[in-house]
């Protein structure tokens, strides 16, 4: 049915290009993209790290469980052999009166708890909203919608909104992503690398719309299905490697990330949400490192943390030398934090080894903090019910007393944040991407934002230790002068320039997610708090506040 009524308005928004058919389809997609998220989030009870009132939380789940089945009972009669007219009519009734009811409570939501409302009932934003008020001067969204029969493409920028209709099934879309990714995931595998995939990527979802991205200093991607799972940066631009079934080393193809600086997000409400939010105050702190956690008891006899045996049998393991599901030591996390220290400047707090714990992590009051940087392992927990593929974030394995050391996604939508960045150096990769799953790439990331940060920087498939230090050292010094979707790019580029780290697997995992411009620069707090010398209590106090 959705996709009859979208493939209608894209015909007529062709026939006539004043109709505003194509505002319709747009409408559309973002409201299935939001439908597909709330529905998705039965897995992680997000509603229990909310401050709502249980009566409330109750109320809500008794209307929409009441409606759906008075649909349901619709829909019965409705395709009954002798449909019940007056049976109909009551229950029409009965519904009418029940989402007035729910609507009522919708805004009771919105008005006083505003962070799960935006979560559960995001509203939509209309076209002229976006390019009015939510879209800056210098930049383009490209919104995709993938479909059994085509690919959609909504162009959008401060003055122009046009529309594309791709004949690029999700079938092959699927197929090609997959096919592409798939020996990123290993870095044995870098010669299997298909630069011929990443140029029919390429020649089909950008370069149609290339024209509208010229020029721009960043490109926003709003991504669907198999897309979720593709960093746009490694499609390959240069026509000489189109046939090319095999990636040297000798013959480096030519890449879009060498034209444009890419940022993503979840859905263009989603967009609207971020850059209207108000930030409640200054962050006092530059920065807060974790890692190198201690994943193994080692020599010594010392527990595991309460829980964390029964989520260790819940994963997989990839490879070897990567920040990935084997939880081997990162030794390179220590100098990545280091240095990236010494670039922030003024008040930063590290933490490393048995100190990156989880119940620190979450006792630290995060929305003091302007830059969170967690130089971790990250994985997917597969299993039955609310684990299954949900990621998680791992902190220290033993001397937890309070957690298991698993900051699984559930738990993210309850911390309280106020950072201009959240960076995850680690290994979280989305796996195959399937609807409604929320432990790809956009559940964490959007679980994050709905947090309080502006933007994450998460990775697509493990990572390799030490050129992924080498990145975040390169990216922050970056950010000093440029965008955040600038820094990550020329960090990119500095591994891609090397020819020991010219393969994708080393540069490209790493995308940004959120808002794409700098409110921190590095230092913007020039305070030591080793320099400091405090009066009274109330001084520390009134400095830890801040």
């Amino acid at each position: 049915m959705f996709e009859t009524t979208l493939k209608m308005l894209m015909r007529l928004a062709r026939k006539d290009p004043e109709g505003a058919y194509d505002n319709q389809a747009l409408r559309i997609v973002e409201k299935l993209k939001a439908a597909s998220f709330e529905n998705s989030l039965f897995r992680t009870n997000v509603e229990n790290f909310f401050d709502l009132p249980k009566e409330l939380l109750i109320k809500e789940k008794s209307l929409k469980l009441g409606l759906r089945k008075l649909n349901n009972r619709i829909a019965a009669q409705l395709s009954s052999a002798k449909p019940d007219q007056r049976q109909i009519e009551k229950l029409i009734r009965e519904r009418r009166a029940r989402e007035k009811v729910f609507m009522k409570l919708k805004e009771r939501l919105i008005k006083e708890y505003p962070a799960y409302a935006a979560l559960r009932y995001p509203s939509s934003v209309s076209v002229h909203r976006l390019q009015k008020e939510i879209i800056r001067p210098d930049e383009a969204i490209l919104e995709y919608m993938v479909t059994r029969s085509h690919t959609y493409v909504f162009a959008i920028d401060r003055q122009r909104f046009y529309t594309y209709s791709i004949d690029y099934s999700l079938k092959k879309l699927r197929r090609d992503v997959q096919s592409l990714v798939r020996p990123l995931y290993g870095a044995e595998a870098q010669e299997s690398w298909d630069p011929s995939i990443a140029y029919r990527l390429y020649a089909n979802i950008i370069k149609p719309v290339e024209h509208f991205i010229a020029g721009k200093k960043a490109v926003v991607i709003i991504p669907h299905g198999p897309l979720s799972s593709l960093p746009f940066e490694i499609l390959v631009t240069s026509t000489a490697h189109s046939a090319k079934r095999f990636w040297s080393a000798t013959d480096r193809p030519h890449y879009l990330v060498e034209k444009y600086a890419f940022c993503y997000a979840p859905s263009a409400s989603m967009l609207s949400y971020l850059r209207e939010r108000k930030r409640q105050r200054k962050p006092g702190w530059n920065l807060v490192a974790f890692g190198d956690a201690v994943y193994t008891s080692g020599g010594e006899k010392r527990e595991l943390n309460p829980g964390a045996e029964k989520l260790l049998s819940a994963f997989n393991g990839l490879g070897t030398q990567t920040r990935n599901q084997n939880l081997r030591p990162l030794p390179g996390a220590r100098k990545e934090i280091a240095e990236i220290a010494k670039i922030m400047g003024g008040p930063v707090q590290t933490y490393f080894g048995a100190e990156a714990t989880e119940t620190l992590f979450k006792k630290a009051d995060l929305g003091r903090y302007g830059y969170i940087h967690l130089a971790t392992h990250g994985l997917l927990l597969n299993g039955a019910a609310k684990l299954w593929r949900q990621p998680a974030i791992v902190f220290s394995l033993v001397g937890d007393k309070e957690n298991d050391g698993f900051l699984q996604l559930g738990e993210v939508f309850g911390l309280k944040l106020n950072a201009d960045l959240v960076v995850l150096s680690s290994c979280l990769s989305p796996g195959k991407p399937r609807p409604g799953n929320l432990s790809g790439l956009l559940g964490l990331s959007r679980a994050f934002l709905f947090a309080g940060a502006d933007s994450v920087i998460l990775s697509m498939w493990p990572v390799n230790d030490e050129s992924t230090a080498t990145l975040f050292i390169n990216m922050y010094k970056k950010l000093q002068n440029v965008s955040k979707a600038e820094a990550l790019r020329q960090a990119k580029l500095a591994l891609l320039n090397n020819r020991a780290t010219s393969h994708p697997y080393y540069w490209a995992p790493f995308v940004l997610v959120g808002k794409w411009n700098v409110t921190f620069r590095p230092g913007f707090n020039k305070i030591d708090p080793k320099k400091m010398r405090f009066k009274g209590l109330s001084t520390w106090r009134k400095f830890f506040s801040m």
